[in-house]
């Protein structure tokens, strides 16, 4: 091989050796792109999956939760109109008494304390549904209840006709539990009221609505 020919081989090795390297290079760096972008698509792909997942544990915990909570709503605005119920079945049968019992006739008495028994036992129970200020008043008249049956037990039922102008007879004192009682009926009124999402600032829009989605009866 003279000298030309092996200059010219040597050039010719380089030039493919350098066309090798720029070659692998090349391929190399788009492979490596190619991989770059497809784990990007890859890890997009597992992160939408994993976040459209999360969405719908939270849609449904959110469900969940909404009904728990309907369901407790439900059941607390029971438990205020029965409780209120009862109250205004005991609060009737004081007035009845104030008009009759003093005639004579003990058993109105009775039937007021017996009323009063009822309220009692069932607010004891459901006493979570309701606020502490109207427990608080509530426990306050089951005192005087308790005080009251207590002095209905010590007496003769003569002594239990006594009308209200004798301070120290049972009409006297049964007639104490009238404001108690009124006190009690206005906060029940606004304990319900606040749960049907009624206020002062919109109760005839709201009662409208309540009427419409059929809650409360058309024509009150």
């Amino acid at each position: 091989m003279d000298w030309n020919t092996f200059v010219t081989t040597l050039t010719a090795t380089g030039f493919a050796s350098a066309a090798f390297v720029f070659l692998a290079k090349f391929l190399s760096k788009h492979l490596l792109s190619m991989d770059l972008e497809r784990f990007k698509a890859d890890l997009k792909s597992i992160n939408e999956k994993e976040l459209e997942r999360l969405r719908a544990d939270l849609r449904i915990a959110a469900f969940q939760q909404e009904t728990t909570f309907a369901k407790l709503h439900e059941k607390r605005a029971e438990a205020i109109a029965e409780l209120y119920a009862k109250l205004v079945d005991a609060h009737s049968a004081i007035r009845i008494a104030l008009i009759y019992g003093k005639g004579g006739q003990p058993d109105y008495y009775r039937e007021a304390l017996s009323k009063f028994r009822a309220f009692e036992d069932y607010f004891e129970p459901r006493k979570i549904y309701f606020p502490d200020g109207l427990c608080d008043l509530i426990e306050q008249l089951v005192i005087k209840l308790g005080l009251l049956q207590r002095f209905a037990g010590e007496r003769a039922p003569d002594d239990l006709t006594q009308g209200i102008q004798d301070p120290k007879g049972f009409g006297a004192k049964i007639l104490e539990l009238d404001e108690p009682v009124k006190q009690i009926r206005h906060e029940i009124e606004h304990s319900f009221r606040n749960i049907l999402g009624i206020t002062e600032h919109q109760p005839v829009a709201k009662l409208a609505e309540l009427e419409k989605r059929g809650i409360l009866p058309k024509g009150r």
